[in-house]
């Protein structure tokens, strides 16, 4: 397909940190204390949307990026060539989205180092298009961001709120800091679509590996934790709503859930522990599917 791209880049305008009067200047009113750096400037945060055909929730997901109380936010939406309207619904926010392309990539993650790539912020944020932040997630995480002594490498990370295919509350799930000891020999031990990383981490770590299909993020996060430079600290507040559903989630996916986890886990644990794992998360996941099939 034709590639197409646009956005306030398209016109020569990039963002970077802000300052209180800039904010000002613009109309807009906000009490954020401890939104601000020394520099008395709102810091430059990024958030990445990829999609491909997401045309059904797409908009909600642009919106609640457009509509976060923090003021000094970066835009960026990669699609993989969409034949639905999906690229229709971006243009219509292009005046507000600060960089969109639509061309045909390798799957999720290849799309995901695009974006991380085509980013300027101190932190990143990536949402799919199925998902929505609440209103005022990025401020939370830019509030946490800013309290800590050392901020290069650092991963913050939230509550995430499940919905079901009737838009009720599922379930939530609130990691703790000693959560990622307990669970990062399992399974991704953090709501990845809660999450925001510093750009210096992705530096040091190096981005998502294309290998995989749907444990990249997973593989990202083993990386981070056992390279032992990388700081993990948690927000207790729901940061993102997700719906049930997408790649990791489908039943046919299961076993390549288990085997890409195995292959993730092998260069920190041992074969035994590691097959334990992969026979534990494949007996788990096989019976939450067929508890599914039954309910519907």
């Amino acid at each position: 397909m034709e590639r197409l791209e646009g956005g306030l880049r398209s016109q020569g305008l990039y963002k970077g940190p802000l300052s209180l009067r800039e904010i000002r200047d613009t109309n807009k009113t906000f009490e954020l204390a401890g939104c601000l750096n020394k520099n008395k400037e709102f810091p430059l945060i990024s958030v990445i949307t990829v999609l491909y055909n997401g045309e059904k929730y797409l908009e909600q997901t642009i919106q609640s990026v457009l509509s976060q109380t923090y003021p000094n936010i970066e835009y960026i939406i990669i699609d993989g060539g969409s034949t639905d309207d999906s690229l229709g619904i971006i243009q219509k926010y292009s005046d507000k989205i600060d960089y969109f392309v639509s061309e045909n990539d390798n799957g999720i993650y290849h799309a995901m180092n695009k974006g991380i790539q085509l980013s300027n912020g101190e932190l990143i944020g990536i949402i799919n298009c199925d998902d929505w932040y609440s209103e005022i997630a990025v401020e939370l995480v830019v509030k946490k961001y800013l309290a800590l002594e050392e901020r290069d490498n650092v991963i913050i990370s939230g509550g995430l709120r499940c919905i079901n295919a009737r838009g009720k509350v599922g379930y939530e799930i609130i990691r703790e800091e000693s959560d990622i000891d307990k669970y990062i020999k399992k399974t991704m031990p953090i709501n990845h679509p809660a999450t925001f990383v510093s750009a210096q981490t992705y530096q040091t770590v190096g981005m998502f590996d294309e290998r995989f299909i749907i444990s990249a993020d997973y593989n990202f996060v083993c990386q981070a934790y056992y390279s032992s430079i990388v700081k993990f600290y948690f927000c207790k507040d729901i940061l993102t709503n997700m719906r049930f559903g997408g790649l990791s989630t489908e039943t046919r996916n299961i076993f390549l859930i288990a085997k890409e986890n195995y292959l993730v886990r092998k260069e920190y644990i041992s074969m035994i522990e590691n097959l334990y794992y992969m026979a534990r998360s494949l007996l788990i996941n096989l019976l939450k599917a067929t508890f599914a099939k039954f309910r519907k």
